[in-house]
């Protein structure tokens, strides 16, 4: 008890070390921007300013897809062309089948399935659908993806985007939710897995595609509803918002009058809120790409959901208890890095009788390499989340870390 409360101690400090330091560093991009205004319009050139950045915004108005999604995405097209070890995950001795998907709008892209060598295992494991970031194709994450094969002791169904890898089209907001619809039909068809322990598990902008092909609908939650828990690592809460860290003048603008000019919008902040599976957030502290402020909100966001109201019925089961005996041991799930106040809303927003259902744990690592900074601690974490919320019988199943 003592050792849980020092760590929660010190995650706290750490947090409120790193919000003092995104203060100063706000106060001091805002400062310079109105000096620059104050020196442009002391010297008259004030429309010089706002000719650049509107030029700026121009340009990031017309390359979006391009900056978004990168032109690394048209290259390395083949993995025989990436670098040794990020070719096939035979190179982590991992067995795998590679498959081909279509989607809903006719489009063919590769995914590779691994799945553990023992056959009975294979059927008892959960089987987590992940899905990359935005740099280059699903090999370069065959070092994790292997880790993750090995120390968790589970099926793996990596994703390639159209447009990635040797996927056919062209990456968008639309048809990447299409391509993770379309594996999420593959596995829920493959009788070869247990079809009721699906997770899917993103990073960065792989994130917001889990969020959205996990988040409910109203209408259509044939994709959704069978989803029994979502990872998601260092991910962003809109492109806006993205967009706002990138070109700091952009701060400048009020979001409902960028938001038209986005032809992919992903707004995670959206799709947490309609989550109706546990969720487990992955931060890293050093993280100066998305920056932990955003993984934090999106775990304000999804503490604020209300179950009573997306639970139809007690079917679907009760896999977002804290603590549940498993043959003698008791397997917890504990949230050492949530500061004081984010403690205290669940407090008083919370019900005794809904279990808890989101968990935020931080990393000393920056925006890919949480697993290589921690990997003990990355890997456990995973390892209580997925305890937590499936069944007792893959306590037994599952490797031991």
């Amino acid at each position: 008890m003592t050792s849980q409360a020092t760590a929660s101690q010190i995650a706290t400090a750490r947090w409120r070390s790193y919000r003092r330091r995104r203060v100063r560093r706000e106060l001091l991009v805002r400062g310079a921007w109105v000096a620059a205004f104050v020196i442009a319009w002391y010297f008259q050139r004030l429309w010089l300013l706002l000719f650049v950045f509107g030029g700026s915004f121009v340009y990031i108005v017309l390359n979006q897809d391009r900056i978004l999604y990168g032109k690394i995405a048209r290259q390395q097209r083949r993995y025989v062309e990436n670098p040794e070890n990020q070719r096939s995950p035979t190179e982590w001795t991992v067995p795998f089948e590679s498959v081909r998907l279509k989607t809903e709008d006719g489009i063919t892209i590769i995914a590779w399935l691994l799945t553990q060598p023992d056959f009975d295992l294979q059927r008892k494991v959960p089987t987590i659908l992940c899905m990359h970031g935005n740099s280059g194709n699903m090999g370069r994450g065959l070092a994790q993806y292997a880790s993750m094969f090995h120390n968790l002791g589970v099926n793996l169904l990596l994703l390639e985007y159209r447009g990635y890898g040797e996927s056919e089209g062209e990456p968008s907001e639309e048809g990447l939710i299409l391509d993770a619809k379309a594996a999420l039909s593959f596995l829920y068809s493959n009788p070869t897995i247990d079809r009721e322990q699906i997770f899917v598990f993103g990073q960065s902008l792989g994130g917001a595609v889990a969020a959205s092909v996990a988040a409910s609908t109203g209408d259509d939650d044939a994709y959704a509803a069978r989803i029994r828990g979502v990872v998601l690592e260092n991910t962003f809460l809109s492109i806006s918002a993205m967009a706002e860290r990138v070109f700091l003048p952009l701060r400048l603008v009020p979001d409902k009058f960028m938001r038209p000019f986005l032809r992919s919008q992903w707004r995670t902040c959206d799709a947490v809120a309609r989550i109706r599976a546990p969720i487990l957030f992955l931060s890293g502290l050093h993280d100066h790409m998305v920056g932990p402020e955003q993984m934090k909100e999106l775990y304000r966001i999804a503490k604020k959901r209300r179950w009573k109201r997306l639970q139809k019925n007690k079917s679907e089961g009760d896999y977002g208890r804290v603590e549940r005996k498993n043959k003698g041991e008791t397997v917890s799930m504990t949230n050492d890095s949530v500061d004081e106040r984010a403690e205290s809303d669940e407090k008083g927003s919370a019900d005794t009788d809904i279990p808890q259902r989101e968990w935020f744990v931080t990393f000393e690592a920056k925006h890919s390499d949480l697993y290589l900074r921690e990997t003990a601690k990355y890997f456990t974490t995973i390892q209580k989340f997925l305890n937590c919320v499936t069944r007792p019988s893959f306590s037994a199943a599952g490797s031991q870390l």
